[in-house]
C-alpha cells in the first residue's frame, strides 16, 4: 500500500464514520484497515497472533515498512 497523505487519512476516517452511522460496520472496518497501523499495535498483533494475522487481515503496514523495511513482518 502507498503512503497516505493526511487528507487521504481524513477522507477515510470520514467515510468510516459515515458507514458506522449507517450501521454498516463491515464497511467501516474495511475502511479503517486502510489507515496505517501504528508500530506498537502491529508489533502486539504480530507477537500475539502471528504475522499471518496481519497479512491475511489486510492491515495497512505501509508506514512500518517504509521505516523498518518490507521484511519487518518476517523478523
Amino acid at each position: 500500500m502507498a503512503i497516505l497523505t493526511r487528507e487521504e487519512k481524513f477522507q477515510i476516517l470520514r467515510a468510516a464514520r459515515l458507514a458506522e452511522e449507517r450501521g454498516d460496520k463491515d464497511e467501516a472496518d474495511r475502511l479503517r484497515r486502510k489507515l496505517p497501523l501504528p508500530l506498537h499495535l502491529a508489533q502486539f498483533m504480530k507477537d500475539e497472533f502471528g504475522p499471518e494475522y496481519l497479512i491475511q487481515g489486510d492491515w495497512n503496514l505501509s508506514e512500518i515498512e517504509a521505516s523498518h523495511g518490507k521484511d519487518w513482518i518476517a523478523r
